[in-house]
């Protein structure tokens, strides 16, 4: 799991050619990229967390629901 604080440099764009699905963390926006990434923001910072193939879609919102 990586994270960083929210600004003009970090802010979040997708950069993928493959897979990109919106879902929700706790209520907040955030993105499934090729079923082995989600990345969202919450309170001015960035988490991603990659499962790298190693987890499902359902696991890895499990996941990033579970950071507080």
């Amino acid at each position: 799991m990586t994270q960083s604080i929210s600004n003009n440099d970090t802010k979040f764009v997708s950069s993928t050619d493959g897979k990109l699905e919106k879902v929700k963390v706790n209520g907040k926006d955030a993105a499934i990229s090729d079923d082995r990434y989600i990345d969202w923001e919450y309170d001015n910072v960035l988490y991603e967390v990659s499962g790298k193939g190693a987890f499902g879609k359902d696991e890895l919102i499990k996941i990033a629901e579970s950071v507080k």
